[in-house]
């Protein structure tokens, strides 16, 4: 799984039609230069807000000669914690001008929708054990907190034995006393018997999804229905939350009169309706290739 983080930006702006100008850093950044060359100098005055599109840094535009803009770096603090240190880009690095979403408003709204898709989204962890006649219990992975397979090879090396029947029972524990059955343990499995003690036992869990980033791209999100279901449910949310309501239909300034009350709610609920399709195919493609160890 891994799906770049630039690009769901990029295509979550693109429905929300948040089309700022776009340009090209024409030199490599370092964490503390103020001078930012652009292809196209005439595009800017000072004042304006440029986003590097490879983070989502904020640049402050304080003057522009020719192609050659001075910025305050890292403006709203909105990379690191330090004033005016921001972060490396390379050459040609995307950027745009005013954006109306800011990256980090939609990077926000993805961390939201990543962590409500659970339980009906999930993902795959695995562990490997090795048992030991006389042990029971069994560290995994800390973010496990289901199960969907868990196998052994037979004696025979060639065929495959899978735990989880009435004759052969496991349960997946937390909240385990400190140290048990191991040191730093979240999880742990345990086993009534074996099958056998030759060979290795692969645990397959499910685990919630989260926002990892991971060289630029997300961990848990691939292309096709998954991208989907994360920008539609994103733009949902953004959308939404730039309604305003209103008491009567008196005060109505011309910049708003374009937009009637609750339309914008209503465009939010198209694209989740859109998402929630998507999510649906998603959960789909889980039942049948990553079930829950009850649904086997």
């Amino acid at each position: 799984m891994s799906y770049s983080q630039q690009t769901l930006v990029s295509e979550t702006r693109q429905i929300l039609r948040d089309n700022s100008w776009h340009d090209i850093c024409t030199e490599a950044m370092d964490t503390t230069e103020v001078g930012i060359d652009v292809a196209d100098g005439t595009q800017y005055v000072a004042g304006d807000i440029v986003e590097f599109q490879d983070d989502g840094e904020l640049c402050l535009v304080t003057t522009v000669v020719a192609n050659a803009l001075t910025v305050i770096r890292n403006y709203l603090f909105s990379v690191t914690t330090t004033a005016g240190t921001g972060t490396t880009h390379s050459i040609n690095a995307d950027i745009v001008k005013n954006p109306t979403y800011r990256y980090v408003q939609i990077t926000q709204a993805v961390a939201k929708v990543l962590r409500s898709l659970w339980p009906g989204v999930y993902k795959k962890s695995s562990s490997t054990i090795t048992p030991v006649a006389g042990t029971y219990w069994y560290k995994v992975a800390d973010d496990i907190v289901g199960l969907s397979t868990i196998v052994q090879k037979e004696g025979d090396n060639v065929n495959l034995f899978f735990y989880g029947t009435p004759e052969y029972p496991v349960s997946l524990g937390h909240n385990l006393p400190s140290g048990f059955p191991a040191s730093s343990t979240v999880a742990a499995v345990r086993f009534q018997r074996f099958r056998n003690t030759t060979n290795a036992i692969d645990v397959v869990g499910i685990a919630r999804l989260n926002d990892d980033v991971t060289t630029s791209n997300y961990d848990d999100v691939s292309e096709g229905i998954e991208s989907d279901c994360v920008t539609y449910l994103t733009v949902a949310d953004l959308v939404a939350a730039t309604d305003v309501e209103r008491m009567t239909g008196s005060d109505v300034s011309q910049g708003e009169a374009s937009v009637a009350p609750l339309d914008r709610t209503q465009l939010a609920e198209y694209w989740r309706s859109r998402g929630r399709e998507a999510r649906y195919l998603w959960e789909a493609e889980l039942r049948a290739n990553l079930p829950k160890m009850g649904e086997l």
